[in-house]
């Protein structure tokens, strides 16, 4: 398990989670954000490196207060990737799997980021440390206007936007494009094949 927080955070507290298959990272915080995607960027990707140095070759990216309890978790996850391959493109070696919860049909590019699972190698390319306001500027947009074609291009469908674009080389802001990026490299499974909870409000 590794924990990537800010330094800002209660250190004390935090690290009395510590123990030997548990490590903690505290990371500067981006400057000169203008959303807190940057910050999400930064903390899975340095957590996502940490990964590949200590051999993962499949993570599980989630928020803190997610719970995952689904027993055989490992032996689930893997059968899906290896069972059902991406298809075949400029890099990526395997599609990442996520819940439903908030994965949303009708909102383009609307994957989910609470819940990611796949090849490590591959969700470091989605976690790209490109900077919001640089990826947006490749979409044609800016810090004042978040809108393509109608669509919010902001946190998740932001994440999202850019790895396809990565995979294809362009993307055409449609529902078209969006389900067949789902078919080609993503696998949208249950919630309850996770046995997810997660309490943010009520």
């Amino acid at each position: 398990i590794i924990i990537s927080t800010w330094k800002n955070e209660n250190i004390e507290l935090i690290n009395s989670l510590k123990d030997e298959s548990i490590d903690i990272l505290f990371n500067d915080e981006p400057k000169k954000t203008i959303s807190n995607i940057d910050h999400q960027i930064h903390s899975t990707h340095a957590a996502l490196n940490l990964a590949v140095k200590k051999g993962a070759r499949y993570s599980i990216k989630t928020r803190a207060d997610v719970r995952i309890n689904k027993n055989n978790l490992e032996t689930f996850l893997i059968s899906l990737i290896k069972t059902f391959p991406a298809k075949k493109n400029k890099f990526n070696r395997s599609r990442i799997i996520v819940p439903s919860l908030n994965t949303m049909k009708y909102k383009i590019y609307g994957l989910t980021d609470i819940v990611m699972i796949g090849k490590t190698d591959d969700l470091i390319e989605y976690f790209d440390t490109e900077p919001f306001k640089d990826g947006l500027k490749k979409f044609g947009l800016d810090e004042n206007n978040f809108l393509k074609d109608g669509t919010p291009i902001i946190a998740e469908s932001f994440l999202c936007a850019r790895y396809v674009n990565k995979l294809d080389g362009n993307i055409s802001w449609d529902l078209k494009n969006w389900w067949q990026s789902l078919k080609d490299y993503f696998c949208v499974i249950e919630n309850s094949s996770l046995d997810i909870f997660w309490q943010k409000y009520e």
